[in-house]
Parts: C-alpha cells; structure tokens; sequence
C-alpha cells in the first residue's frame, strides 16, 4: 500500500492543516496533489482559494532573464571548448557523393521526358536519399520501382525539375 493519506479519509481540517503546511514548504498544487490518493491539482487550488491559503510561498524562481543568461553562457563555453580546432580549420569533403554534372547546364527537360532519369545522375531510392538531393520521383528499372533524382540542390528539386515544378503563370 502507498505511504499516502486517502483523501476522502481526512476531515476538512485535517485537509486544510495539510495543505497549509506543504504550500508554506513551497510545493506546488501539483506536487501537493501527488501526496494524497484521490486528489487532483485543481483540487488543491481550489481549495487554495477557498480558504485563502497562498501557493507559490517557497523560493522564488529565477528570472526568466537570468536563466536565458546563464544558459547562453554555458553554450558559448561549449562550444569554444568541445570544438577541436583542426575541425574549425578543416572543412570535410562528402566522399560519399558520386560526381554530378552541372544541372544548371543541362538545360530544360522535355516535358514527354521529365519522368526519366537523367542522364549522368544515378537515381536513388527514398532510403538513400539524403538532404540537398532532388526529390523528383522518376522511372526506376522498368518503371516499377520507385527512385528519385538525387541530383544535388539547394532546394527541394534540382534546377530542371524545379523548371517543370514551379511554371510560371
């Protein structure tokens, strides 16, 4: 059995006493509700307001000012500490992205041809499609399986796709 009082088993009193003395601790109506058996936290405050007991008496809360603060402290200190400097001066190169010719020169792709590949980039599927890839679905083999351009953009279709995308009215 839990180390609790019933709350229906006290006497409005013995209720009230309780209360008065966990709300001068500076517990919350919510920590005060989970110390009794059948109580919720509107149940406390309301009988917080109907016989003048204050909550919020225990230790006040730190500012929302200075906790902002002292957490942009804590960032700035870890991220000059945690960051090894041949990090900061060494930008990785993506070995795993296959060579892509330049989109941009291919030009506008026929509209009869705008679910087929193109030529030069390798199609991905969903799996293996990764953040600034084309997301233009296209034939896979046979046109059955599902794959994507994968050309590398910026944006969410690579320059010709984004041509046939986004038409002008």
């Amino acid at each position: 059995m839990s180390n609790y009082p019933e709350w229906s088993s006290l006497s409005k009193e013995q209720r009230i006493e309780a209360i008065r003395r966990l709300a001068a601790s500076g517990l919350s109506s919510g920590l005060m509700a989970k110390r009794f058996i059948g109580v919720s936290r509107n149940g406390i405050i309301g009988y917080c307001k109907r016989y003048g007991i204050k909550l919020g008496q225990g230790q006040p809360l730190p500012s929302k000012q200075a906790v902002r603060k002292e957490t942009h402290q804590k960032k700035i200190v870890r991220r000059a500490n945690d960051i090894p400097p041949s990090v900061i001066a060494h930008k990785p190169t993506n070995t795993a992205a296959t060579p892509v010719p330049d989109i941009a020169a291919l030009g506008p792709i026929a509209k009869s041809r705008a679910f087929d590949p193109i030529d030069g980039v390798a199609p991905v599927s969903l799996e293996n499609l990764g953040a600034h890839r084309c997301n233009w679905p296209v034939n896979g083999v046979n046109g059955h399986e599902p794959i994507f351009c994968g050309a590398t953009s910026s944006n969410l279709y690579c320059t010709p796709h984004a041509r046939l995308a986004y038409v002008p009215r």
